[in-house]
């Protein structure tokens, strides 16, 4: 039900007397009103004793020339005030646009008059009767002619007369254009389909100079075609690992009218039968989707539904999924004080089959290798191990930056794989340091230099290291930081020292985030002079 605010009030009624606009008045209804020749209806919010009396007069005029008084009123529920007063149809002598005013009682009981409520167009009613298609149409014959008589309801008498001369909309999917009827009110236009249409139909429609419309639908028969569906050869029996991704590649042909085989040249619904997705054919009659395959499994695919394409052929996939071998877990990257860095494989190997095996026995373990990888693509083995499946291992190897995984290499499964672990870490190792020149003159100036890379990976530079340079003078126990410095983009750090005694030097690396540093070779210097 929809409702509109209540406007000012232009007029109320006292004594049979109009009062022009401005007189005092009470609370107002609040009410939407719908006028057709079927009836007026007035959509209420706080019905009350509303009581209303609707007059009309022909659009313009101030001359009422019928009044309505007889309505019946329904509420939305038992328990509200909202509800909708209803006449019975209007009769008129005139056609033409009517001005429907509302006398009714206010809130508060007063008399009131709202003019120009809605308009009524007590004109005639187009029909549309008489629709039909020429033809039955197919992927081979896409076009037919449709036909419909439109004619106008006179609501004075119901009598029909043909609307000549009368634009009529048709719409074919989400295409449009318009048609013209005849001396007759009769229209005839013809109609071409895609063939990738949802329904085969024709919207037609037509909408008077007042605003009063009529649509109805024209249904064309289709003559479905027949279907040939080929899956290509690697598509036809399919050997992945569980969960591996099953190709499902093909085409779709058709048979025309004519008996022969022609690609089907329009993007076709297809789809994998248990598989909650379609996909569709290219404009030259190809497909390609894929699924993945949890164990064996056959898959038939399919038209989709729709109207174009018959449904009684499909083409089968066979996915076959062998034993493999599986690693549950991931592996972990260690370290720790006065303990090395090391990758670590804490977790064990299970034997995946998804058939019953009538065959030799299968393996109850098998060898496993340790791989490494620099850039996740090249793997060399750096362990063996024998693993027995369904039982834990805890293996571990010096870790390195790269990548890093367990693989089955066994030849009575297929070599399963465990999940990669990216090591970026680099532990810091100073991997040289010189304290000189030695001797050096009292007074004189000290350079300490040094180098840090990966305690793995000589090769790695660790730059933006802090270095802190440690002095322990001769004949003393105690170390003592005199300065701190970084290593550059290569690694290598400098700091130079004035010194009056000989004595021990040393640098470290500030604790990293697991509390470790590297401590590079002590280098004694004298002092002379």
């Amino acid at each position: 039900m929809r409702y509109t605010t209540a406007l000012a009030v232009t007029a109320a009624v006292v004594g049979g007397l109009l009062l022009a606009p401005g007189t005092a008045h009470a609370a107002d209804q609040d009410f939407y009103v719908t006028a057709t020749a079927e009836g007026i209806t007035i959509d209420v919010v706080r019905a009350y004793y509303m009581n209303p009396v609707v007059h009309l007069r022909a659009k313009g005029s101030n001359t009422r020339v019928q009044t309505i008084k007889d309505f019946r009123y329904e509420a939305s529920d038992s328990s509200s005030t909202e509800g909708s007063f209803t006449s019975g149809p209007v009769k008129l002598d005139k056609l033409g646009l009517y001005s429907v005013d509302v006398e009714y009682r206010g809130t508060d009981g007063e008399s009131l008059v709202r003019k120009d409520t809605a308009t009524l167009p007590y004109t005639l009613k187009p029909v549309l009767s008489g629709i039909t298609s020429s033809k039955a149409v197919s992927l081979d014959s896409l076009g037919t002619t449709v036909e419909a008589d439109l004619q106008g309801l006179d609501p004075r008498d119901g009598k029909q007369t043909p609307l000549a001369n009368a634009q009529v909309d048709l719409w074919v999917s989400e295409k449009s254009f318009t048609a013209t009827t005849d001396g007759k009110g009769h229209v005839k236009a013809p109609v071409t389909f895609t063939g990738t249409e949802a329904g085969a139909q024709v919207d037609v429609g037509h909408k008077t100079a007042t605003g009063l419309s009529v649509w109805a639908k024209a249904k064309v028969q289709v003559s479905a075609q027949a279907v040939k569906i080929e899956l290509d050869p690697g598509s036809r029996a399919v050997s992945v690992p569980e969960n591996g991704t099953v190709p499902v590649k093909g085409s779709i042909k058709r048979v025309a009218a004519d008996g022969t085989l022609k690609p089907v040249a329009t993007p076709m619904s297809l789809h994998v039968i248990g598989r909650p997705y379609t996909f569709k054919s290219t404009a030259d009659g190809r497909f390609s989707t894929s699924f993945k395959a949890d164990d064996d499994r056959t898959a038939d695919v399919t038209t989709d539904r729709q109207i174009w394409l018959d449904q009684k052929t499909s083409a089968s996939t066979v996915a076959d999924v062998p034993a493999d071998v599986h690693f549950p877990g991931q592996p972990t990257e260690q370290y720790g004080p006065g303990a090395p860095w090391t990758v670590r494989f804490n977790q064990y190997a299970t034997l995946y089959h998804t058939k019953v095996h009538s065959g030799p026995k299968l393996p109850t373990g098998g060898p496993v290798e340790i791989q490494f990888s620099p850039d996740g693509k090249a793997w060399t083995t750096r362990k063996t191990f024998v693993a027995t499946f369904d039982t834990g291992f805890d293996q571990s190897v010096p870790a390195e930056r790269g990548y890093w995984r367990l693989r089955y290499a066994g030849t009575d499964v297929p070599h399963g794989s465990s999940d990669v672990l990216k090591v970026d870490r680099v532990v810091p190792a100073i991997s040289e340091f010189n304290a000189h020149p030695e001797p050096v003159k009292r007074g004189g100036q000290l350079t300490v230099q040094g180098r840090v890379n990966g305690m793995n990976s000589p090769a790695t530079p660790v730059a933006r290291a802090t270095v802190a340079i440690l002095y322990r003078p001769t004949s003393s126990s105690a170390w003592v930081k005199v300065g701190t410095t970084a290593t550059d983009a290569r690694g290598a750090f400098k700091k130079a020292f004035i010194v009056d005694r000989g004595g021990d030097w040393m640098a470290v690396t500030s604790r990293d985030g697991w509390g470790l540093r590297a401590e590079s070779r002590v280098d004694s210097v004298e002092v002379t002079g």
